[in-house]
């Protein structure tokens, strides 16, 4: 067996929850050991910033919330280095790539700096694969019945998001793969399937 680092990354209500689940489901099926976990969350502390930064009746300063961000980060990377050790296909809904373009790219933070604290935070662990699930921003309000504080931002914001998304993914893309956000559903399961049994050295779909 072959332990991968595999990330699912993009706008709110772009689908990650749905194929993030239905990859575990696949691969699961086919022998793999899978850990599925997320992120603000994944760890007993991290589910607690969780509720924190997707409270909408708290104001967060950018730098507070970046580094909550980054604070979750940490207690979910080392459980995931952990069962990459073990040999586990681990899944991860949101990761680095989430800092750069919601805080640097949403926030106007210094992405440079951004870049250096999440080197820090996850100990130099990078995804081997990314899906970047590409939707438009107006999808966000039409997917979504109930908004967290992140929800409730602007067109504006998440046009910006997006564009930082895709600026990432043209920046690196041997581990980014995009992907319409817009398709059926099961045809977007189809193509994350090839794009993983690909690196997993299994037949093509």
């Amino acid at each position: 067996m072959e332990s991968i680092f595999i990330t699912f990354e993009g706008l709110d209500g772009c689908g990650k929850t749905t194929q993030a689940k239905l990859l575990k489901d696949f691969l699961e099926k086919e022998n793999y050991r899978v850990y599925l976990t997320r992120e603000p969350g994944g760890t007993i502390l991290g589910e607690n910033i969780r509720n924190i930064l997707l409270n909408f009746n708290i104001n967060i300063h950018p730098w507070t919330e970046a580094l909550l961000y980054l604070s979750s980060r940490v207690e979910n990377s080392l459980v995931i280095r952990e069962k990459l050790k073990e040999e586990y296909v681990v899944i991860c809904e949101r990761y680095i790539d989430s800092t750069i373009a919601y805080q640097g790219y949403g926030r106007n933070l210094s992405i440079e700096k951004l870049k250096e604290l999440n080197e820090l935070v996850t100990f130099g662990l990078k995804p081997d694969i990314t899906i970047l699930l590409d939707i438009v921003p107006e999808k966000i309000f039409i997917r979504k019945k109930v908004l967290d504080r992140i929800e409730k931002e602007s067109l504006d914001f998440y046009y910006k998001v997006r564009e930082g998304y895709l600026k990432i993914a043209e920046e690196e893309k041997e581990r980014i793969f995009v992907v319409s956000g817009e398709l059926l559903v099961e045809e977007i399961h189809r193509k994350i399937l090839e794009i993983i049994l690909r690196r997993l050295k299994r037949v093509k779909l």
